[in-house]
């Protein structure tokens, strides 16, 4: 027989037995008006009746063994002292029935644990997921649950630098997969009772390179998986090692809730999953809500299992250390070498790379590997401290529909071509950040300049996603989509934008006469700077001399550097430290158009820590401000203070 709900199996088999036990508790507490903590006397004759079992909550014992607290509505009803049989009184009350019972290969050895009165705010009768025996993990609780799984493992052993701990993980647990062709749209089952199945089996073949591949029929034993040669993870985002850490989690996190299911439904001997997940668990109910939320833990689990933080975090930074001072490589190209390799390392696709690195906190990766309508769309770069959380650059077409139809400040900006939709972000149309295109990569025809892709958030407008508390779970589907090509995402939030962190681009600042005259002002500029970095020192200093009246001493006197070094710094090729640069970009106040060219050219990039981020910070919003204020700053959070310290004397500002 099959059951809507374990709630409905507790009451189909075990009625009698939870009346009787609150009979047995009602004779004992009972005294006609309330119940008593000590035992009490009752002159009425009281019977349970109309029980109803309203909802279950369950929990571990010692495993296989569970406790069922099983939550009962029923009436009271006293009979009356004379002969007659009357009803002199009936009251309904709640009444929770703790069960203790073994749970494997159906449910056995049920007793009585402990029976006492509901209290309400005790439970959450509205929503007892855990009657499924479905673990509560919050997204907050991931990283730590995938480590502690993932370094069990590793206790004896080391990891070796190279690959994911899915190989050592399924030898040490003894699961086995299998390719197969499952069913269209189903990535993958892990089974948990045997049967008999279809599956291809490789064999090598001695003197050949490519294995013998057959298909068998043979029975499949508890813990083995069989994947799909079709379906990928999430609909095709990921890959065939993420699919095979999603069934691992199944088998580490949701033994018993496949005993629950097994026992409402003898015919259960796998957890099939889908690869393209719902989107909400709104509207589900019982047995659906607790599969949904089974596939969101191991959607979840399944990347940081893959890619664990205590393995992935080394590997990525040590990569992006290596190619941050390649000067043949814009920012974002940067990221995306060193993501690749460590796609190479895990054996994956760099946008699960991406996913994992976003949702460990590295937003800068948002700008890469982006692909608009199946087009590859080079990498963008900017200060990752201007996006708050839930803050975005990019806007997906049909968001951005919405937007123009629904806000009419956005709608505005589009039709007057102050900005302009990219395809993938909305851009200030200004010739130092766009510029029009007939190359089909671009379906909208215009494209960010080399400028604006290392400085997206100088030009472009931020977003702000607004998720509910009931759909919080879609962010991570949302991730996964985004992370691969940007109209393919359907986000399910209302995305508004952010106007208030937008002002610089939206209205005239700093005393700038406007940002068409600035852009060309400082293209002009910037195209007229020698290609090294004494060179370009030398040029600005000869043109400030003449719009400023800045000199060397004078320099000297804002960043506490020798005079005479700051001359020879400008006649030849000196290997300047990164304080050093700094400083002079303070000294100079150069505008960050022109910072982020001296320090590429002084091999100074700012490192991708949160260090290095606040360096750009301060670089990028406080040029304008003298090195002693900046210093100041740095020193609040520890930092090494920029420029020689105790030399430094405060002067006047002068932005460039």
């Amino acid at each position: 027989m099959a059951y809507k709900s374990f709630k409905e199996y507790i009451e189909n088999n075990y009625s009698e037995l939870l009346r009787n036990e609150i009979e047995g508790f009602v004779q004992e507490h009972h005294d006609g008006q309330g119940f008593h903590s000590l035992n009490v006397l009752s002159l009425l004759k009281q019977q349970v009746e109309n029980l109803q079992v309203m909802s279950l909550s369950c929990r571990i014992d010692v495993e296989p063994r569970i406790i069922i607290d099983v939550h009962v509505k029923a009436d009271i009803v006293s009979k009356g002292l004379g002969t007659s049989d009357y009803d002199a009184d009936r009251k309904t009350r709640w009444f929770t029935v703790s069960l203790k019972a073994i749970l494997r290969d159906g449910l056995h050895g049920v007793e009585t644990d402990t029976v006492d009165e509901y209290y309400a705010g005790k439970f959450d009768k509205e929503n007892a997921l855990d009657a499924y025996l479905v673990p509560y993990i919050s997204s907050d609780q991931l990283e730590d649950l995938a480590d502690d799984f993932t370094q069990f493992f590793y206790e004896n052993a080391t990891y070796t630098g190279w690959g994911s701990p899915l190989r050592k993980i399924l030898s040490e647990l003894e699961l086995t997969w299998y390719l197969a062709d499952l069913p269209e749209g189903e990535m993958g089952r892990m089974y948990f009772r045997e049967k008999e199945e279809d599956y291809e089996v490789w064999s090598r073949i001695p003197d050949r390179m490519v294995p013998k591949i057959e298909k068998v029929h043979n029975v499949v034993s508890p813990g083995t998986m069989l994947i799909s040669k079709d379906h990928y993870f999430i609909n095709g985002y990921g890959s065939r090692a993420d699919t095979i850490s999603h069934e691992i989690v199944h088998w580490d996190k949701h033994k018993l809730f496949f005993e629950i299911l097994s026992l409402l439904n003898g015919d259960e001997k796998s957890l099939c999953c889908e690869a393209e997940p719902l989107g909400s668990p709104d509207g589900l109910e019982g047995i659906a809500k607790a599969r949904w939320w089974a596939e969101w833990q191991a959607n979840a689990l399944a990347p940081r299992y893959l890619m664990p933080r205590w393995i992935f975090e080394p590997e990525f930074l040590q990569r992006v250390e290596k190619y941050a001072h390649d000067e043949y490589l814009s920012r974002g190209e940067r990221l995306e070498y060193a993501m690749q390799e460590v796609a190479d390392v895990f054996e994956i696709s760099p946008f699960e790379v991406k996913l994992r690195a976003l949702q460990l906190g590295y937003k800068q990766v948002e700008g890469t590997f982006l692909r608009v309508k199946g087009h590859a769309q080079p990498a963008f770069s900017f200060n990752p401290e201007a996006l708050n959380d839930y803050e975005t650059f990019i806007l997906d077409s049909k968001n951005g529909s919405r937007l123009y139809n629904e806000d009419p400040r956005f709608a505005e900006l589009i039709d007057s071509e102050r900005f302009i939709y990219t395809g993938c972000v909305v851009c200030r149309n200004d010739p130092l950040y766009v510029k029009k295109t007939d190359d089909p990569s671009y379906p909208q025809g215009y494209a960010l300049t080399d400028y604006a892709l290392e400085h997206v958030d100088f030009c472009c407008l931020k977003f702000k996603r607004h998720y509910t508390r009931d759909d919080q779970a879609f962010e991570y589907y949302d991730a996964c989509y985004l992370s691969k090509d940007v109209n393919v995402a359907e986000f399910k939030e209302a995305r508004d934008i952010d106007y208030s962190v937008n002002e610089d681009i939206l209205a005239e600042k700093e005393g700038l006469k406007g940002y068409e005259e600035e852009g060309e002002r400082l293209a002009n500029i910037l195209a007229t700077l020698p290609p090294t970095f004494w060179g370009t020192f030398d040029a600005h200093m000869q043109r400030l001399k003449k719009e400023k009246k800045l000199t060397n001493e004078e320099l000297q006197f804002r960043t506490g550097i020798s005079e005479k070094y700051i001359r020879d710094l400008r006649k030849e090729y000196k290997n300047v430290s990164p304080d050093t640069v700094y400083a002079l970009c303070i000294g100079l106040h150069l505008h960050p158009y022109l910072s982020d060219d001296f320090i590429k050219k002084g091999r100074a990039d700012f490192p991708l820590t949160k260090e290095g981020m606040y360096y750009r910070t301060l670089i990028e919003r406080h040029y304008m401000e003298p090195l002693s204020y900046v210093n100041k700053k740095l020193e609040e959070r520890g930092y090494k203070p920029w420029g020689v310290v105790d030399k430094i004397l405060d002067v006047g500002v002068d932005a460039l």
